[in-house]
């Protein structure tokens, strides 16, 4: 029984039509992945970030130098009896330089909050992150800060710790898993 010269093998066009299957599935798997590399690495610094803005709202909290504005919303023991803020900005670059060192010297309320707030900032250059930016003001809108708008605080209402920043990879993150590079901590009036 003689074979068929057609019922050796494959052929180069099937060989080629496999090749090119398993090259679509593989771009497709590499494209998964990287998605899910982006969303990993965008929770981690949204996490970072909170992490952040908790520390200093527990901070803020342990040093009795934050106080209601309002006399019945005040607590006793807050050393700002007129309701005057040592933490209220208005702009990022406010206290991105330090006034006095109060981890050496004596301080006032006031200097301690400055002393706290460039504390907080100058760790913003260790995020695996870019462009970071923090304030702490007042704001009853709760305005979603952007990098070029100061954090869009009104100046009215109780205060909120506001956190923005710019990622190395935002276009594909923002497919991915949308524009959420932000961070809003309201505090609770004491």
């Amino acid at each position: 029984m003689q074979l068929n010269s057609r019922n050796k093998g494959f052929s180069i066009l099937e060989v080629m039509i496999a090749v090119a299957v398993i090259g679509a599935l593989g771009a497709g798997i590499y494209r998964l992945q990287l998605a899910d590399l982006s969303a990993t690495q965008q929770i981690t610094v949204k996490q970072l970030m909170m992490q952040s803005a908790t520390s200093l709202a527990s901070q803020i909290y342990t040093n009795l130098n934050y106080c209601a504005t309002n006399n019945t919303m005040r607590l006793s023991g807050c050393t700002a009896t007129s309701g005057a803020n040592n933490y209220t900005e208005t702009v990022y670059t406010d206290n991105n330089s330090i006034g006095v060192d109060c981890s050496a010297n004596s301080c006032s309320d006031s200097q301690f909050a400055q002393f706290l707030l460039y504390q907080w900032k100058s760790g913003f250059g260790s995020m695996p992150v870019s462009n970071v930016k923090g304030i702490v003001c007042r704001d009853t809108s709760m305005t979603i800060p952007t990098t070029g708008n100061n954090g869009g605080c009104n100046g009215s209402g109780g205060l909120v710790i506001k956190m923005v920043w710019q990622s190395h990879i935002e276009a594909a993150e923002s497919a991915a898993i949308g524009d959420n590079n932000f961070i809003l901590l309201p505090l609770a009036n004491r």
